[in-house]
């Protein structure tokens, strides 16, 4: 059990991947054969994040280079004054232009500096993001809502979503493989308010799929595994995709308030009955 647990606390990047060295250089490293489905699964504006640096496009090089090199970002967004996207600049980028400052000035702004075409539209998705961040040499990358910009991803953020997902399913495997949840309780306590828990899927969740669900948005839980009465106790490894049937076993996983939420809709339902 403790090897369960352990799995579904603490997975960490793995080797093998599919895209270029380029990305295993930048430290995104992923396991082969899962990264697609994963990252296809998580949408891009669930990982927006306010942490960033903007400059409005009619910006002078000088400020631009002055502000860079004594901040704290490696990227910087460049906007109009209807905050619509112009593009972004590197630190690395602005760096070159130091010992030119003086002169380039009164020549330059941000408009003249900023690449235009690396940026998210908000209905993507984290392999969208892994790709972009394979390409190029940045730690974030624009998110736009109909050309406006509403803030990044940063590819940390990207990366630690991978992980937890790897953690979930490696902890699930370990669950087929090991414990099926035929002699244990119904419930394992993971520490600091968290548990993984085994309930009947509640009528509100029948026919309906995991992602058109998306326990994790409205609920705050994952489905580790569905148990099935047909064929006999079957174990399924859901993906996004997968339809909630009447009779299914639910293994859930989250904080135990959000899911005694939803144990409490299969309960409230039995009792009507």
């Amino acid at each position: 059990l403790s090897s369960i647990i352990a799995s579904f606390m603490t997975a960490g990047l793995h080797k093998e991947s599919i895209y270029t060295m380029k990305l295993k250089r930048r430290g995104i490293i992923f396991k082969e054969g899962r990264e697609v489905n994963i990252l296809r699964s998580l949408p891009v504006k669930d990982f927006i994040n306010q942490d960033y640096h903007v400059f409005l496009n009619t910006e002078h090089a000088g400020n631009i280079i002055d502000q860079a090199i004594s901040g704290k970002h490696h990227c910087f967004q460049v906007i109009d004054s209807d905050s619509n996207y112009v593009g972004c600049l590197s630190l690395n980028q602005l760096k070159t232009s130091v010992l030119q400052k003086e002169i380039i000035d009164s020549l330059v702004i941000a408009q003249d500096l900023a690449v235009s075409d690396i940026h998210l539209d908000i209905e993507d998705n984290l392999e969208r993001a892994m790709e972009i961040f394979g390409r190029e040499d940045v730690a974030e990358i624009a998110v736009l809502k109909d050309n406006k910009f509403i803030g990044v991803v940063k590819r940390k953020d990207a990366i630690e979503a991978y992980n937890h997902e790897i953690a979930k399913k490696e902890a699930a495997s370990g669950l087929v493989q090991k414990l099926k949840f035929t002699h244990l309780t119904k419930t394992i306590d993971i520490g600091k308010g968290y548990r993984i828990m085994e309930i009947e899927a509640p009528p509100a969740f029948w026919e309906k799929s995991l992602k058109g669900l998306n326990l994790r948005a409205f609920h705050k839980v994952d489905v580790l595994l569905i148990k099935r009465q047909i064929p006999p106790q079957t174990i399924t490894l859901p993906s996004a995709g997968e339809i909630i049937r009447k009779g299914d076993t639910l293994i859930l996983a989250g904080h135990a308030d959000s899911i005694k939420k939803i144990s409490k809709m299969s309960t409230d339902h039995s009792s009507k009955d």
